[in-house]
């Protein structure tokens, strides 16, 4: 019964040694194994934290954009008014009627802070033109 429990001893001996002199004699080959193994995981991790970044700037720009709105309001008389509905300020706002894109009869309103309106001047009585 001990020579049994002897011989499974010295098997699992021998074979811890062997698997340690093959590790020993591979060494440099499972390093490499092991550091290609790292630079890939590095690589997938990289790209996925860059669309995650682009992604984040991404959000960050659209949530302190200006949002204009306009809108034709009928109480005493019709008048168009200018809304910022936006989460940041619209800066250098201008407006034209009609649809050619020339560099004449623009108008500045200035700016709109966020939540901000304005009439649009009826100095000249103007009318939105229909695209047709």
């Amino acid at each position: 019964m001990d020579d049994i429990r002897g011989i499974g001893f010295t098997l699992a001996y021998v074979s811890l040694i062997t698997m340690l002199k093959f590790l020993e004699f591979h060494s440099a080959a499972i390093q490499a194994a092991c550091s290609a193994l790292g630079l890939i995981g590095l690589a997938v991790y990289t790209c996925l934290t860059s669309s995650i970044r682009k992604a984040t700037v991404r959000q960050a720009k659209a949530s302190q954009r200006p949002l204009i709105v306009f809108e034709l309001v009928s109480d005493k008389e019709s008048k168009w008014l200018i809304y910022n509905r936006g989460n940041g300020p619209a800066l250098h706002v201008y407006w034209k009627i009609g649809h050619a894109n020339d560099k004449q009869n623009w108008h500045n309103l200035g700016a709109l802070a966020v939540n901000d309106w304005s009439d649009l001047p009826d100095q000249s009585n103007p009318r939105l033109l229909t695209m047709p």
